[in-house]
């Protein structure tokens, strides 16, 4: 159990930490595990929005950078 606890500690600390059920304490039941599971499919991962928008940055500067150094070549010459 504190292996999972964790795990869940480190996911929560990405913003991934929604997607992690409770499927081994003594506490859960079916019901809760439903709802947890609901809630989760239904909710828009914040995170994974927030990396593809810095993809997309870093793919704009290495675009940037890849033509500075075209443009270094072409005055060495």
């Amino acid at each position: 159990m504190a292996a999972l606890d964790v795990v869940k500690r480190r996911l929560n600390e990405t913003g991934l930490g929604m997607s992690c059920l409770e499927l081994h304490s003594h506490k859960t039941n079916r019901k809760a595990v439903l709802q947890d599971l609901q809630v989760t499919l239904s909710t828009e991962p914040k995170r994974l929005i927030d990396v593809n928008d810095e993809l997309a940055t870093l793919s704009e500067l290495q675009t940037s950078i890849n033509q500075y150094y075209k443009d270094l070549v072409v005055l060495e010459k």
